[in-house]
């Protein structure tokens, strides 16, 4: 009869050496990462510095790069408005959209450089001929409300959709405004829930809130309290500060033994879905 009792003692004992392998690597992974990517005392880690040396050289992407790190600090490059727009300048110069749309929000919001809203208005202009979505959005808010253009909501609304439609989310919230206001349109409260609809699945929470606002009060939709305190509750916990006065209204508003359940754990209307589901209250408690 065969005694197989030692291969049944080497399977855990080779179980455990392959986990230990497992976390060896991993530990040498983690060091490798610190030291391409992570804190190295006060001098630019590998990957920042070869950025920086690619931006020397004259790299429109390593510049656009720079001037981001700039913009909100980073280890051994401390933040610098003015040495941002150096940095985009140097890429708008070769026509580098992206950093042609950053040097416009700098002069549309007079960081780094006195506020100039014409000035934003040609750099977006530019950069939205060479097809950046972001710029796009951004000339149409100037003609939204006359920054630096002419003011004209049906231009507004134009480069709203081409942006929109490519599947920008910014834009897409922005035309559910349009929608709901009557701006450079009818009124269409249906189109309006339906592009807030659009971003808010894309993590706009401006979006999730507005749509909020329409389900509280009726508008395109049947008044639904539950549904807009779950649509203000989640732009809230996403980071939408704005939404938090919304959500104490409509909470205000709801019965007293809905509150003395919890509201985070009853079940809520769904903002997006329409259905029903389990709000769970957050793991560190912050209702925001």
């Amino acid at each position: 009869m065969h005694d197989d009792s030692s291969s049944k003692g080497a399977a855990p004992k080779n179980r455990f050496l392959a986990v230990v392998a497992v976390a060896f690597f991993g530990f040498f992974l983690y060091q490798a990462y610190l030291n391409f990517f992570g804190y190295t005392g006060d001098h630019l880690t590998r990957h920042d510095q070869r950025i920086l040396e690619r931006a020397e050289g004259g790299e429109a992407h390593a510049q656009f790069l720079m001037g981001g790190f700039r913009m909100g600090g980073r280890q051994a490059l401390p933040k610098d408005l003015e040495a941002a727009r150096g940095w985009f300048e140097k890429a708008a110069a070769q026509g580098y959209a992206p950093a042609q749309y950053r040097l416009g929000a700098l002069h549309r919001h007079g960081e780094g450089v006195p506020k100039d809203s014409k000035e934003a208005a040609r750099l977006f202009g530019l950069a939205a001929e060479s097809g950046d979505l972001p710029a796009r959005n951004a000339l149409a808010e100037l003609h939204l409300y006359g920054e630096g253009v002419e003011e004209n909501s049906e231009r507004a609304l134009e480069l709203f959709r081409s942006a929109a439609d490519e599947g920008f989310a910014p834009a897409q919230r922005n035309l559910g405004y349009l929608a709901a206001e009557g701006r450079g349109m009818a009124r269409d409260f249906g189109a309006a829930l339906a592009w807030y609809r659009k971003a808010a699945e894309q993590s706009d929470n401006i979006a999730m809130s507005n749509l909020g606002l329409m389900y509280e009060h009726g508008q395109g939709v049947e008044a639904d309290p539950l549904r807009a305190w779950d649509c203000y509750y989640r732009a809230g916990l996403r980071g939408y500060r704005g939404a938090r006065k919304h959500r104490e209204r409509i909470e205000a508003k709801l019965p007293a033994e809905w509150h003395a359940k919890g509201l985070y754990e009853r079940d809520g209307r769904d903002c997006l879905e329409g259905g029903f589901r389990k709000i769970m209250k957050p793991v560190s408690r912050v209702r925001e």
